[in-house]
């Protein structure tokens, strides 16, 4: 009888450990490809990995016993928001989101992270694991990129429609040229700022046919899978005999 208890216990204590080796098996890999740094319920710093780290320009060592505002801006750390980050996760929740924090040279990076708060069996947290990574070279791009298209809305005129040529919306330069208010061109088609002969072409169906299809219009200044960009083609005020449009994007 005791013989098969204490084989029962071996094979239970053989089945745990295996369980804990597959997680242990598991964390490693996160580990590796991730940037992931491990905190106390209040936010002081418990460890942390190698890419989590690099990412913040910190040894493992020079985190330890820190605080998580570490990280943060010093303004931002004393608000009722990052106050509210830390009770959250105290209170078990999980939160996911796009941080700017700073490194240690105190530059910007931006971590597309998730805070997991870790429970122990009476449900109470006994430590906050947060596995990131660093999107900061994505944001700048995108904030170039944005910068560059308010850029063009300054100095050109610029106006977006949908695949199918409806119109989305115009810039002040592009109204003003064309003599337009805004309201009277918004969810009007592109061929109304065209000749009649031009808008009732085969080139010219052609050409909003294949965007429709593909949802795609590549012009010299951006990209977009729903809206294009276009050259100014006829004013309001232009007469049709005299006006010229060129049916050429750019």
């Amino acid at each position: 009888m005791f013989d098969f208890h204490r084989k029962s216990d071996l094979v239970e204590i053989q089945r745990t450990r295996q369980a804990l080796s597959g997680t242990q098996a598991k964390l490693a890999a996160i580990s590796r490809s991730m940037a992931m740094i491990e905190f106390a319920p209040d936010g002081t710093i418990l460890d942390a990995n190698e890419r989590f780290c690099q990412a913040m320009g910190y040894s493992a060592d020079e985190l330890r016993g820190k605080h998580h505002r570490l990280f943060c801006e010093p303004g931002y750390a004393q608000t009722a928001e990052y106050q509210q980050l830390w009770r959250e996760l105290g209170q078990g929740k999980a939160i996911s989101g796009t941080f700017e924090r700073l490194d240690k040279a105190g530059r910007e990076v931006w971590l597309e992270a998730s805070y997991m708060p870790v429970l122990d069996e009476q449900r109470q947290v006994t430590s906050v694991i947060k596995v990131a990574a660093d999107i900061s070279q994505r944001v700048v791009q995108e904030h170039e990129s944005e910068s560059l298209l308010k850029a063009i809305g300054r100095s050109m005129a610029v106006i977006e429609f949908t695949p199918q040529g409806r119109v989305i919306k115009a810039n002040q330069n592009f109204l003003d040229t064309m003599g337009y208010r805004l309201d009277e061109v918004v969810g009007r088609h592109h061929g109304l700022f065209c000749l009649p002969q031009e808008r009732e072409s085969a080139e010219y169906r052609e050409f909003w046919h294949r965007s429709t299809a593909a949802s795609t219009i590549r012009t010299a200044s951006n990209a977009s899978t729903s809206r294009a960009r276009w050259s100014i083609w006829r004013p309001r005020t232009t007469r049709y005999s005299t006006a010229r449009a060129a049916c050429t994007k750019w």
